[in-house]
């Protein structure tokens, strides 16, 4: 717990198990869309799994879109996160494209 002027900011860790299948569906969405977008992202699996955990960050909090069905494990959609992690990796070839031209 930090407090900071008058505001108490709790941090808190989801329980193991929900912990394990988000690491694991992030891995698995990260995969994917490494594969989709035809590159790999640095460090490997812990990219793939930082990459597939943004993704789904991204898909389901900051472009608030919604498919129907939606496949959720444990609360972690599967295609909005599918979605956000090949927008990341297709913003991270962008870059790294840019970034050659250099």
């Amino acid at each position: 717990m930090i407090g900071i002027a008058d505001t108490t900011i709790t941090l808190s860790l989801p329980p193991l198990r929900e912990l394990l299948v988000l690491l694991l569906i992030g891995l698995l969405v990260g995969l994917i869309a490494e594969t989709i977008v035809g590159t790999r992202v640095p460090l490997g699996f812990v990219g793939a799994v930082i990459l597939g955990m943004l993704g789904a960050w991204i898909a389901g909090h900051v472009l608030h879109f919604t498919i129907s069905p939606e496949y959720t494990i444990n609360g972690v959609p599967l295609f909005r996160s599918l979605i956000g992690a090949v927008i990341l990796a297709l913003i991270w070839v962008l870059a790294m494209r840019g970034r050659a031209r250099l």
